[in-house]
């Protein structure tokens, strides 16, 4: 299992962000997650990946290679009700895991 920070962003509550991630390995196992950043900024707070879409443009294989993104929604929760009490901004870490 390989795996790698992919994004690393700092969002006041509430906030969200859409990354777009862009690979070529078809029929690869790809899974994503995000996690308040232990490694710098204000490790505080509470994220999730609330979405996961993949997409394909459209392209003639005989002119270009095709390419594959996969479209990664995040939310920063803290601040949120029924989530652990997070003052100010958070630096989230997102994490990309491919086998």
């Amino acid at each position: 299992m390989n795996t790698a920070i992919i994004f690393t962003w700092t969002a006041k509550p509430n906030f969200n962000l859409t990354l777009w991630w862009w690979t070529n390995g078809w029929g690869t196992f790809h899974s994503f997650q995000a996690a308040p950043s232990y490694n710098q900024g204000y490790n505080q707070g509470v994220a999730t990946i609330t979405e996961v879409r993949a997409y394909m443009p459209p392209v003639d294989p005989a002119l270009a290679k095709p390419t594959l993104a996969y479209i990664i929604s995040v939310q920063n929760l803290s601040g949120q009700a029924n989530q652990p009490n997070s003052s100010g901004f958070s630096t989230i870490d997102v994490y990309a895991a491919w086998q």
